[in-house]
């Protein structure tokens, strides 16, 4: 099912009701990686209570009408709750100043390398009891870097990882998985 204020996404109230069940109402710290037009955390503001987004995007030259949209989009939030940073995200998780995070949404760069490396660099920076949600795993080349990463942390992981999709041939899906 689409959600039809943002089509082609998959989130609905049955994506924010998983992240609720979660994490409850207030949700202190969120990243996301690879923000594009903002969607998901203008979803995120209208559902929870949240202290501070980062929103680490490339936005590149051709990318620029996006940002502009991103921007237009979440203008009342930015600066004070929504934080965007510019560049590659694993350059991003060097600098501790961003301390840690409740809830990590990795949609970045689909390369499978990519994919990894964002789980590697950024899944530290999660707190115990927070989630993360991959994003497109109906797309093998990132289901298959997220499946290999989170079968080395089974120990970590407090519960069983979910499939969140949002159609019949899980077109668009989620991995989501509490620390």
């Amino acid at each position: 099912m689409e959600n039809e204020k943002y089509p082609n996404m998959v989130y609905d109230d049955r994506m924010w009701d998983l992240i609720r069940s979660k994490l409850g109402e207030n949700i202190e710290r969120v990243l996301e990686l690879g923000s594009r037009y903002g969607h998901w955390v203008e979803g995120l503001l209208e559902n929870f209570t949240i202290d501070r987004i980062y929103c680490i995007d490339f936005w590149k030259k051709c990318r620029w009408r996006w940002a502009k949209e991103w921007f237009e989009r979440l203008e009342p939030h930015v600066f004070e709750t929504v934080f965007p940073l510019r560049g590659q995200s694993h350059e991003w998780a060097e600098i501790r100043l961003l301390g840690d995070f409740d809830l990590l949404y990795v949609d970045a760069n689909h390369k499978s390398e990519e994919v990894f490396r964002d789980l590697k660099c950024w899944y530290p920076r999660v707190r115990s009891g927070g989630l993360i949600i991959c994003h497109d795993c109906h797309a093998t080349k990132v289901l298959n870097p997220v499946m290999k990463f989170f079968r080395n942390l089974r120990r970590e992981i407090t519960d069983r990882p979910t499939l969140f999709d949002s159609g019949p041939d899980h077109e668009k899906s989620c991995w989501i998985v509490k620390r």
